[in-house]
């Protein structure tokens, strides 16, 4: 399997674009699947980066 992630404080994160991407579907298919199993998904490691911690996200990792 090869996937590419950001690197970001010791964890590897990948964008909205960056998982339909890796499995070949539409972008709404994901965003269908965090408002379906968001919970599940948080669970599991997901977050969703917003504000100023997205901005300190895209500072560091360019």
């Amino acid at each position: 399997m090869n996937i590419k992630g950001q690197h970001y404080q010791d964890e590897l994160l990948f964008t909205t674009k960056m998982v339909p991407d890796f499995y070949g579907v539409d972008e709404r298919v994901i965003r269908r699947y965090v408002k379906d199993y968001g919970e599940e998904l948080k669970a599991n490691g997901y977050f969703l980066s917003q504000g100023k911690e997205l901005k300190d996200i895209k500072l560091e990792i360019g």
